[in-house]
């Protein structure tokens, strides 16, 4: 060991040849007088605990560059089913940098056990069972001479929070309030002086009657006392900037990391956290500036979100100036400007495809090209393909010019290879674009005769996740499809038609959900219709397909993962009086008032909201624009207001 640390020392100035200030180190051993150098891998983050906080929060604690961890560098896994749940947001702590705060779009509340998985390291939780143990309050402090929302929330086993509910509460929970020195209004407390205090009680129902109609078995915090505190000094402590598509549209949406000169529609998105870790895109208050025209120009286009506008002009490192009213510069927000983007990857989304010539077949290679940051460029419409080699079964053909083609049309990077236009064997296929080349393989089969040991079946799905989000530039419902295939030989022989099964769609609540099949057999789901606003709740589905008495076709069950990262619509009380009960309300959309195309109000238990007098409304739902597409969605609102 001696040896191994002499020769480090002599060689310390070398530390960047050895690799010491990377991923990578060396190690050196000494083995029969002989020194030996190794590679050792070094993580920059290292998940060392994860703890669930809310059904759909988990607490981890991260070492190394916790900040650099994105969702999609985080895989959670219900180990009962091997269904993967998707991490829709990732936060680090601003007071302790190793804890993070990982969310996702569906609760954990199923009592199962989960792993969380970050660069190779696995940690395990089990889920809270969804079992209501206590309720409370989220703050029992409040700012003193300011109406102040009040928030109940309702806890599992180990202090897991299982929802939230405003006073004065949704039927389920209800949240009542008693004050000397103060007032409540629909859905907040005021308390006029520091010191003045208020008793809260908050009751979650079970729903259960004794034989005498008494109410059995309800969770309950009495007497808890909430306080009128001095207003502390709010101010603005941290800013962040990210680059990406104007199309984004709110800081939360964007993905992108690089912005390259040449570069159109793009945008930088700014958020700021105050003091009190509340997080906000409005920047109204700020003139945004840039720090070099010569290399970058900017221009705010939604003060709302946070957007700006970007024109990349030469490469280096840029800065936005935010000033504030007074014209003094509060910050500055590097803008990294790299080279021009260039492709230098073709990928394909598939190399190797096999279809039935019986039954015409096709199926859709995606060739996506990415530049050297590995980002997505625009999807390529044209492809040069040529046959390397044609196999017919018997003999290699190298002349074969079935697949010759310069110029050939993508549709959205999408070349379809149909079955039907095919011969029969195994062709070998080189496509190249914009100077870059990959190989995919043809197979197209034939079914043998059909035997009494040779038929089988199998299920094809197009997917087993989507997002019902409905963006604006969406051509299509989302949807998946499947279909049942007899198979002779183990090739696709002829499709199931819808006579010979019975199929059924149902949620984690064991719901049925709608599905379609066609006289042809084909199931589709529809996740979002984009002329509706229909969608198919987040969560878990099983999709069931059984043959029918009589038929030889055996059961198939699938799992269906279903999230939504569509914006939610937020409300604001206008006013405590009007002459409708929409008058007195206004609607958001990432941060953008929207007049929706239709709004139904609801009371706290779900029924229709009276015409005239006090009037608690529950929720609302929205029907809204998107692009030209409709979206509809449920608002929680739980406020009174006064129609006249």
């Amino acid at each position: 060991m001696l040896a191994c640390v002499l020769f480090v020392a002599f060689y310390s100035n070398f530390s960047c040849l050895l690799g010491l200030n990377q991923s990578k180190i060396k190690a050196c051993y000494n083995i029969n007088h002989v020194l030996y150098l190794t590679d050792v891998t070094v993580k920059n983050v290292l998940l060392q605990s994860v703890k669930q906080t809310k059904a759909e929060t988990l607490e981890a604690v991260i070492t190394g560059n916790a900040k650099d961890v994105k969702a999609t560098d985080i895989k959670i896994t219900n180990t009962s089913n091997n269904v993967t749940y998707a991490v829709k947001d990732i936060t680090i702590d601003d007071k302790d940098s190793t804890k993070a705060y990982i969310t996702t779009y569906v609760k954990m509340a199923d009592g199962k056990d989960y792993n969380v998985e970050l660069d190779g390291v696995v940690k395990s939780f089990t889920a809270t069972d969804g079992t209501v143990v206590s309720v409370g309050l989220e703050k029992t402090e409040i700012v003193a001479a300011t109406a102040t929302k009040i928030n109940a929330v309702v806890k599992g086993a180990n202090d897991v929070v299982l929802d939230t509910i405003t006073y004065p509460g949704n039927g389920t929970v209800t949240v009542s309030i008693n004050v000397t020195n103060g007032y409540t209004t629909a859905d907040s407390l005021y308390l006029n002086n520091v010191g003045d205090t208020a008793t809260v009680d908050v009751v979650y129902h079970t729903g259960k009657y004794d034989a005498n109609g008494n109410e059995t078995g309800n969770v309950e915090a009495k007497g808890i006392v909430v306080t009128a505190v001095a207003a502390e000094v709010i101010t603005v402590n941290n800013w962040a900037v990210k680059v990406g598509n104007a199309s984004a549209t709110a800081f939360d949406k964007v993905t992108e990391t690089k912005l390259a000169v040449g570069d159109t529609g793009k945008s930088a998105y700014i958020q700021t956290t105050n003091s009190k870790n509340e997080k906000s895109s409005n920047i109204a208050d700020y003139v945004i500036e840039t720090s070099n025209k010569d290399a970058l120009l900017v221009s705010v286009a939604n003060a709302t979100t946070g957007e700006i506008t970007l024109t990349p002009i030469k490469e280096g490192t840029s800065y936005l100036l935010v000033k504030d009213s007074k014209g003094n510069v509060v910050t500055t927000l590097p803008i990294v400007i790299s080279a021009a983007r260039k492709a230098t990857t073709l990928e394909l989304n598939k190399t190797s495809v096999t279809l039935s010539k019986t039954i015409s077949e096709t199926s859709d290679i995606e060739f996506t090209l990415k530049d050297q940051y590995g980002e997505k460029l625009a999807a390529p419409t044209s492809v040069d393909l040529k046959t390397l080699t044609y196999n017919n079964g018997t003999t290699t053909v190298n002349t074969d010019t079935t697949f010759d083609a310069t110029g050939a049309t993508l549709t959205s990077g999408k070349y379809t290879v149909t079955s039907a236009t095919r011969a029969t064997g195994t062709y070998v296929v080189k496509a190249t674009i914009s100077g870059l080349s990959q190989t995919f393989t043809v197979v197209i089969k034939a079914t043998p005769a059909e035997t009494a040991t040779n038929v089988s079946y199998a299920l094809d799905m197009t997917a087993s996740t989507a997002d019902a989000v409905i963006k604006a530039d969406a051509t299509a419902n989302t949807e998946i499809t499947a279909t049942v295939y007899k198979l002779v030989g183990g090739v696709k022989a002829s499709a199931i038609t819808s006579g010979a099964i019975n199929v059924t769609l149902k949620n984690s609540k064991g719901e049925t959900q709608a599905v379609t099949v066609d006289p042809s057999g084909e199931i589709t789901i529809t996740v979002a219709d984009i002329n509706t606003g229909e969608k198919l709740a987040a969560g878990t589905y099983t999709l069931s397909i059984s043959g029918k008495t009589g038929t030889t076709v055996p059961t198939f069950t699938r799992n269906i993962v279903i999230t939504d990262t569509q914006s939610a619509v937020t409300v604001k009380r206008v006013a405590e009086s009007g002459a409708t009960v929409g008058a007195c309300f206004e609607f958001y959309y990432e941060g953008t008032k929207i007049t929706p195309t239709a709004v139904t109000y609801k009371n706290p238990a779900g029924g229709s909201v009276g015409s005239t007098g006090a009037i608690a409304v529950g929720s609302a739902e929205v029907t809204f624009k998107v692009g030209s597409h409709t979206v509809k969605q449920t608002v929680n609102i739980g406020l009174t207001v006064t129609v006249q």
